[in-house]
């Protein structure tokens, strides 16, 4: 008995073999089992450019604030999932809030550039774009920095702008560099030197803050005035200055400025009698406005002080215009030169030499002055001694 066997089914398998430019294209391959050689196509990359894959860059990402450097921006179009756009024709418009842009240049393989020059003042500009309508969600920033310190823009800065004159107070002197345009500098390095004709410096050079400020302390004199403190900047002078007012402290004592002079009983004293109010460094307290009184110290003549006795000083100065006293006094003399008597030089009397003050100096401070007040027997005789009142 004769057995038939059953034959196996073909068998049909996909294999990819070298690109469908083959010469048999798909085919058949009979090794005992039947192959079937297919090949495919890679599909063509989409060529629509996407704003929110797109992409938008600079170089360099910093240059001078100086209105001429310059930074490249470069937009690069990429499609939907991020392909590459190899070709031009899209519409792209560059934005800047800082800066100037040139227009956009098509570089017909898918990016576009421009120029963006820089402003005179430091900052960051932002650049955005759109591509044939809708915004690019990328974008991209450039730093404007300042450029070198210039002695010409730097300023020197006072705080506070006055200051008491007791030897102690102090002020903070500092200084800004600034480029030739203006703009802060924000670095340190460079070298400052500060001088005043006032007070003290207490740190010259001043510190170096690293920031493009440099800070020095101006301690007051004992004297009232203005200090006025300069600088230097590498060397040649900073062309700005600062002015720091060193005024007089708190009123401690009076002083006559205008003494009373010799004036006829009953007679208004002129020029008026002025009083000043002085600081402990005897500096004029001009900020002293209350009231100074005067009175007769001693009054051997029982004589009567007329007029306002009590004034309010105006400035550290208190003036007395209408002040008098009624009656001469009765007290001590003072020294006064003889009228020489008629015969031969040996008769004559001696004169009493005249009387010298014992103040070192007329600016010396008092706390009294004596009015001489005549009566007409003095003004008759020189012998006749004068009577004084002292007022205080």
């Amino acid at each position: 008995n004769c057995v038939r066997k059953r034959p196996k089914p073909a068998r049909i398998v996909p294999i990819m073999s070298p690109p469908a430019t083959h010469p048999l294209g798909p085919r058949l391959l009979a090794t005992g089992v039947a192959t079937l050689l297919l090949s495919f196509a890679a599909p063509a990359a989409s060529q629509t450019p996407d704003p929110t894959t797109s992409q938008i860059t600079a170089t360099p990402t910093s240059i001078v604030a100086d209105g001429s450097s310059t930074s490249t921006i470069t937009v690069t179009l990429q499609d939907s999932v991020g392909g590459p756009i190899t070709t031009g024709g899209d519409t792209v418009v560059l934005a800047t809030n800082l800066g100037v842009l040139s227009p956009v240049n098509d570089n017909t393989d898918g990016t576009y550039t421009a120029t963006l020059t820089s402003s005179t003042t430091a900052g960051t500009a932002t650049i955005t774009g759109t591509l044939n309508g809708p915004p690019i969600i990328d974008g991209a920033t450039v730093t404007f920095l300042p450029g070198p310190a210039s002695r010409l823009t730097s300023t020197i800065t006072a705080n506070p702008t006055s200051i008491v004159a007791n030897g102690s107070s102090t002020s903070t002197i500092t200084v800004q560099l600034k480029d030739a345009n203006g703009n802060d500098l924000t670095t340190g390095g460079d070298t400052v030197n500060l001088f005043t004709d006032a007070g003290s410096l207490t740190a010259n050079p001043p510190t170096d803050n690293g920031n493009g400020t440099y800070t020095a302390t101006l301690t007051s004199s004992t004297i009232t005035g203005v200090a006025t403190v300069t600088g230097t900047l590498n060397g040649p002078p900073i062309i700005d200055d600062a002015q720091v007012n060193i005024t007089p402290g708190p009123a401690t004592k009076l002083q006559f400025q205008q003494q009373p002079s010799t004036t006829q009983a009953g007679a208004t004293i002129s020029p008026a009698v002025t009083v000043r109010a002085l600081d402990v460094n005897d500096n004029l307290a001009t900020g002293f406005v209350g009231s100074v009184s005067i009175a007769i110290l001693s009054n051997p003549g029982s004589g009567t002080l007329s007029g306002t006795a009590s004034q309010p000083a105006v400035n550290g100065v208190a003036t007395f215009g209408n002040l008098s006293i009624n009656n001469p006094g009765n007290g001590s003399t003072s020294p006064q030169r003889r009228r020489p008597s008629s015969g031969s030089c040996s008769n004559r009397r001696r004169p009493w030499p005249a009387r010298r003050s014992r103040r070192t100096s007329p600016s010396e401070p008092r706390t009294a002055s004596e009015i001489r007040t005549p009566t007409s027997a003095d003004d008759r005789d020189p012998e006749q001694p004068g009577r004084r009142h002292a007022i205080a």
